[in-house]
């Protein structure tokens, strides 16, 4: 097994010239799709890596708010859209689960929920993903930049 990439939740502060908001909070998904697409580059692992990829979601000691880590209704289109379907994550009985999100569906990439939390993961990490560009010209999808 090998890790492609890490994330955690987290605050970005966004650009307020571009959008009407201060901040978006990345979900540890989507935080680690675009570490994983800094360190390996997006064609590898839009067409490598993701689709065999399994996604380990655990809810540390100190989190609360959740019953389960289990990818939220934003964090489920995410993972379908760039080719993650296969789901292992914690529960609170401490023990894992496996969950299959299939089928990969690319098309995700034009819903809001994915394009935004995708494009400021993005610019966090000072990174181009030339699909989410893309996607720009379905409707609803704010420019990444």
């Amino acid at each position: 097994a090998q890790v492609i990439g890490r994330g955690w939740n987290h605050d970005f502060i966004l650009d307020r010239s571009k959008t009407n908001k201060n901040k978006i909070v990345l979900h540890s998904e989507v935080h680690a799709v675009a570490d994983a697409i800094r360190h390996h580059g997006e064609d590898k692992c839009f067409d490598e890596l993701f689709p065999r990829a399994t996604i380990m979601i655990v809810e540390l000691e100190s989190d609360y708010g959740y019953d389960t880590c289990h990818p939220c209704p934003k964090c489920d289109p995410l993972l379908r859209a760039v080719g993650i379907t296969n789901v292992l994550h914690t529960t609170p009985r401490g023990t894992i689960e496996e969950l299959d999100l299939s089928p990969a569906n690319a098309n995700m990439l034009c819903n809001i929920f994915v394009s935004m939390p995708l494009s400021a993961a993005c610019q966090e990490q000072k990174i181009r993903c030339k699909r989410l560009e893309r996607a720009e010209g379905c409707p609803n999808v704010p420019s990444p930049r």
